[in-house]
């Protein structure tokens, strides 16, 4: 388990972003003999340009385009051009442009080494030699420049799964996105039609009544003709539960709007329409959110949910876009890419740090990193009680943001790399992660077997160690959802909730796992 920090021999971080193994392989062969061939994608075309590593042109035909058959005449011609100037070894180098390089990496990946080079790389060596000017000949030269400094990087391989993971987790983003766009348009009709009505609720989304209400009575009028206990029955029949005082809340605030919006009958339509696409959206988002799921039971990222303010679907969107994290020499490589450093202006004697970077990061994965370490210190008692420090009560949202996600990202790299849990000397034992992806398959009404299927590969992810942990939870009804926190309670309640089958069920695999660890005869089936 990991129990924070230990002393250990520092070990000296590789080189991040220039990799000279290209010009180790060059001297074997010689400049001359060393050839470049140079790609710069675009949504229809593909410029190709062949180049020694001097930078003298050898080959440069009309633009590609992004044809199978076309490519396949691309290689070959390569090849001749290669074999008629003496070229020895070749490597190709790709500028990353959003998707439309992938096509012909995949071709050209099975011929020869590929270096992808980051669009910003490009864009920093073709400035000087060509301030305002951007055309494909000027970028590929800048991206020969970017190869011969060694600003060509090898694309570590992603497996399958992780592609999907991230694919997945985009996508469900983007829905919860377009909601949250749409619920906001919704308020605004809603005070269109009964002005102040959104603020008779302090958390308008958390139950479908107050949309349902209004959307079923769109008028003050409406509204206070209908008596309170028919509100709550015409709403039932619609599969939506309303309580009879949120009912009356409504009507005495109808009494006392102000005037509705002139266009009131046209504002309900649009409502409606629009409620009808939160509803859906919401329905793809569950989906989608299982789909997460499904996937994340089978990476060690179920290692992440036993820290308190980590859930499925941000430790799903933070490992979809960090990748492996093999591909990683240690945890500042991931903040490193993450952009969560300050920026530096040193020059003579002035030397002054300054707000975190901006240029050259991912910030998808900023994103998620800065996600996790706001819910850490709002749901988390270590962080929440790290940030009451009177060193670190002045650190303001943002800073404190940026300090928690680095801390978080090394104790993360950490877990991963030993294949460990969450542990704090002072904190110890935080959550079960059993029990958090039971609650959430729960809440999304997944089928027993289902859960089972998918706890019993989280189960797979967890160390030896974790397994007593995990059973105490389970029979302390951790796996409740909002009824119970997601760990062993110190005074077990008497009344305990009725354990479904799938519960039962892993609760016997994990007796048996601590009982063949132990040496020990397994329980029988009950």
């Amino acid at each position: 388990m990991y129990k924070g920090k230990r002393n250990r021999p520092k070990r000296k971080a590789p080189p991040h972003r220039v990799n000279n193994s290209l010009a180790t392989r060059m001297r074997k062969v010689g400049p001359d003999h060393f050839g470049l061939l140079l790609v710069d994608s675009g949504k229809e075309h593909y410029t190709v340009r062949l180049t020694n590593f001097y930078g003298e042109i050898l080959w440069e035909p009309e633009p590609v385009p992004c044809r199978k058959g076309a490519l396949e005449m691309l290689i070959a011609d390569a090849r001749n051009e290669m074999g008629e100037h003496g070229l020895v070894e070749s490597v190709v180098g790709i500028e990353r442009t959003g998707r439309w390089h992938e096509p012909i990496k995949q071709m050209l990946k099975t011929n020869w080494p590929v270096k992808m080079i980051h669009p910003f790389t490009t864009k920093q060596l073709r400035q000087p030699a060509s301030p305002g000017i951007k055309t494909d000949k000027v970028d590929l030269t800048a991206m020969q420049r970017a190869m011969v400094c060694g600003y060509g990087l090898d694309d570590p391989e992603v497996p399958l799964l992780w592609l999907e993971l991230r694919e997945l987790s985009r996508y469900r983003a983007d829905l919860v996105g377009t909601r949250a766009s749409l619920k906001a348009q919704c308020k605004c009709r809603m005070e269109a039609l009964i002005p102040g009505y959104t603020s008779l609720f302090e958390d308008f989304w958390r139950s479908a009544a107050p949309a349902a209400l209004i959307e079923t009575y769109p008028s003050a009028r409406k509204m206070l003709r209908a008596p309170a206990e028919k509100m709550v029955r015409k709403l039932a029949k619609a599969g939506v539960t309303c309580r009879r005082s949120t009912a009356e809340r409504a009507r005495l605030w109808a009494g006392q709007a102000a005037p509705a919006d002139p266009v009131g009958e046209l504002n309900a339509i649009m409502l409606r329409d629009s409620l009808s696409r939160i509803r859906q959206q919401s329905a793809c988002a569950v989906c989608y959110e299982v789909r997460l799921m499904e996937r994340l039971v089978r990476t060690p990222l179920v290692l992440l949910l036993t820290i308190t303010g980590v859930n499925v679907v941000s430790a799903a969107e933070f490992g979809s876009e960090m990748g492996p994290h093999g591909n990683y020499a240690n945890g500042r490589n991931v903040t490193g890419r993450a952009g969560l450093f300050p920026s530096r202006y040193q020059s003579d004697e002035t030397d002054r740090s300054g707000p975190i970077v901006r240029a050259g990061r991912n910030a998808r994965l900023r994103h998620a990193i800065l996600v996790i370490a706001h819910n850490l210190l709002t749901r988390n008692p270590y962080v929440r009680a790290w940030k009451a420090l009177p060193a670190h009560r002045r650190l303001g949202g943002k800073t404190a943001e940026v300090a928690v996600g680095n801390k978080f990202v090394r104790i993360m790299f950490r877990m991963l790399r030993e294949g460990a849990v969450f542990e704090h000397p002072q904190a110890g034992r935080q959550d079960s992660a059993i029990c958090k992806l039971l609650a959430f398959g729960r809440e999304r009404k997944l089928t027993e077997e289902q859960l089972y299927d998918l706890a019993a590969q989280a189960l797979d992810q967890l160390p030896d160690n974790a397994l007593p942990f995990e059973l105490r939870a389970l029979l302390d009804d951790g796996w409740n959802g909002r009824r119970n926190s997601p760990r062993p309670t110190a005074t077990p309640s008497r009344r305990a909730a009725r354990r479904p089958v799938c519960v039962a069920r892993i609760i016997q695999d994990i007796e048996r796992r601590i009982a063949a660890k132990q040496g020990g005869h397994p329980p029988a089936d009950s």
